[in-house]
């Protein structure tokens, strides 16, 4: 998977950074995304996270298989992690609320496009909010809204557990870093039915991933 470099420092992509997510949580990279009447938008290419405070920021999703009809040939659009939930049950992610034409309209996510005002104009056309002038920086502030909110993604499948580095298991992984992820509802598979134990499996894991 191609790395995406953006022009917010605070921000990498899962896929190709020095994180994983913690063994037993649910990775949504792949996962389908539908809005509340069921209609298919697209998939999570990726989760893009702040390293510093541990917090993923946005769903990176791709509608390229959706009925979307967007202006451009870049299908890669941003939400942020709060006006996204995951189902109850199954694995998929819905956007309760999020209209079609918003999704349409929303700028296309491509290497070096994440700035202030990119972050500003997604929140704007997703949630309303007015983009004001020209931003210098992004900073704390702004992802103090409920639309940047992990607990309401996650919902009842969410454990108020920290976001952690994770050196279990093997000296190998002290450079390894780690998102941890809600622990899985009950009648779920287990941490090692769903994940490799060893850093080895992992590895290899991460290999197939890509």
């Amino acid at each position: 998977m191609e790395e995406h470099v953006t022009n917010n420092p605070r921000l990498e992509e899962l896929g190709g950074s020095d994180f994983e997510i913690k063994d037993g949580q649910p990775d949504v990279r792949g996962w389908e995304v539908k809005d509340e009447t069921g209609m298919k938008i697209g998939d999570v290419e990726d989760l893009l996270f702040d390293p510093s405070s541990r917090k993923v920021r946005y769903l990176v999703v791709d509608t390229d298989e959706s009925d979307l009809e967007r202006p451009d040939d870049n299908n890669l659009v941003l939400i942020p992690i709060g006006l996204a939930e995951l189902h109850e049950s199954e694995d998929e992610v819905i956007l309760p609320g999020i209209l079609p034409e918003q999704l349409v309209a929303l700028p296309p996510y491509e290497a070096g496009n994440v700035t202030p005002v990119f972050e500003a104009q997604t929140r704007s056309i997703l949630i309303g909010a007015a983009v004001g002038d020209t931003l210098a920086h992004i900073d704390d502030d702004f992802y103090s809204h409920t639309h940047f909110d992990e607990e309401k993604f996650y919902g009842s499948r969410m454990a108020n557990v920290p976001v952690e580095e994770n050196f279990e298991n093997d000296a190998a992984m002290a450079n390894e870093e780690t998102i941890i992820i809600p622990e899985p509802e009950e009648g779920e598979p287990s941490p090692q039915e769903r994940y490799p134990n060893s850093a080895q499996e992992r590895d290899e894991d991460k290999k197939d991933l890509f």
